[in-house]
C-alpha cells in the first residue's frame, strides 16, 4: 500500500482495480485506508482464491470480488474464456488506480498486450497503474547469463521463459516491448523501478515496478 500511495498517489476516495487479485492480498490493507466513497474491484482466474477473498471482504460493500473463468496453463488450465478477448469487470474511465502485480509474469505476449489495453480503457484520464514484471535490459540479460538471476530465463518466441513446457510459470519481456505495449494501450511509463530478481545488489522490490499514467 505504501507503493500505491507514494508511487501512484492513491487517495482514500479513489477507485482501485486489482487485476489478478488472488486471495485479496492487496485489498486487505485498503480496508482501513479507503474512505466511505472509495471502491475496490478485484478479479482473478482462480475460483478458490476469489472464494477466500469473498469470505474475508464480502461483507464490505466497497469491495467487489469477481471470478473470470480465463484459461491459463498454470492457474486455471480448464478455463473456458480466452484471455485475449475478455473485458475487465470495470467501467471505462472509472478507476483511479490500477494494480497488476505478478500478472504479466504469467501471461503470453498477446495476453499482456490485451490486458494493457483493458487497463487503459478502465483508468480515468490521469489515472495511474502499478504494474510489476520481469523486464529484460542489457543489465538483466548480462546477470542472467552470469547465473546471478533467481529465475533461469531462456529465450522463446517474443519472450523469455523458465519452463518451455509451461511458459506461463514465469515469463520475461524486453523492457522496450513492455513500454511499447503500454503506449498501445494509451498508457505512458512515468517511472520504472528495477527489481532485484535478476541479481542486482539493490532493488525497490523483487520484480520490476512500472508506474504508468493514462
Amino acid at each position: 500500500m505504501r507503493f500505491f500511495i507514494n508511487l501512484a498517489g492513491l487517495q482514500p476516495q479513489h477507485t482501485v482495480l486489482d487485476v489478478g487479485c488472488g486471495i485479496g492480498r492487496m485489498a486487505y490493507p485498503l480496508v482501513a485506508y479507503l474512505g466511505r466513497t472509495g471502491r475496490y474491484i478485484g478479479f482473478d482466474v482462480m475460483p478458490g482464491a476469489i472464494d477466500t477473498a469473498r469470505r474475508a471482504l464480502g461483507h464490505d460493500a466497497r469491495f467487489e470480488l469477481v471470478h473470470l473463468d480465463l484459461g491459463n496453463s498454470v492457474y486455471n488450465p480448464r478455463g473456458a474464456a480466452d484471455s485475449c478477448s475478455i473485458q475487465f469487470p470495470c467501467d471505462s474511465d472509472s478507476a483511479d488506480l490500477g494494480v497488476m502485480t505478478s500478472v504479466a509474469t504469467h501471461l503470453v505476449p498477446a495476453e499482456v498486450q490485451h490486458y494493457f489495453r483493458e487497463l487503459g480503457r478502465c483508468l480515468r484520464p490521469g489515472g495511474r497503474a502499478v504494474v510489476t514484471a520481469f523486464s529484460l535490459t542489457s543489465e538483466s540479460l548480462a546477470l542472467i547469463e552470469a547465473g546471478r538471476s533467481s529465475e533461469a530465463f531462456q529465450p522463446a518466441k517474443d519472450c523469455w521463459v523458465v519452463d518451455p513446457d509451461f511458459p506461463e510459470r514465469a515469463i520475461a519481456f524486453h523492457r522496450d516491448d513492455l513500454v511499447a505495449w503500454f503506449a498501445a494501450g494509451g498508457l505512458r511509463v512515468e517511472q520504472w523501478y528495477p527489481g532485484d530478481w535478476c541479481g542486482r545488489p539493490v532493488g525497490l522490490s523483487y520484480q520490476d515496478i512500472f508506474v504508468v499514467v493514462r
